[in-house]
């Protein structure tokens, strides 16, 4: 079966490469997660002015914002910030 892979955006991934090695590997292994099982209970959920559905999901001291793109089996992380 094929399995989702995940996009950062620019925007996220301005965040990630400003960290520490650690925390750039938390990260990573947090994105392969949330790609190895996108459709898993979130922590958190929201909705931007066109309609398209966000989830939120916490890894440690991170919050991820993602969407699931089911066309093209990716998913597009949009956000990482630090509550």
């Amino acid at each position: 079966m094929r399995g989702f892979e995940y996009i950062v955006s620019a925007d996220a991934l301005e965040i990630f490469r400003f960290q520490t090695l650690r925390q750039r590997q938390l990260l990573a292994d947090a994105f392969d997660k949330i790609a190895a099982s996108p459709f898993d209970d979130s922590d958190g959920q929201r909705r931007d002015a066109k309609g398209r559905d966000y989830s939120v999901r916490r890894f440690g001291k991170w919050k991820i914002t993602f969407w699931i793109d089911v066309p093209v089996w990716e998913v597009r992380i949009v956000e990482i910030t630090r509550p």
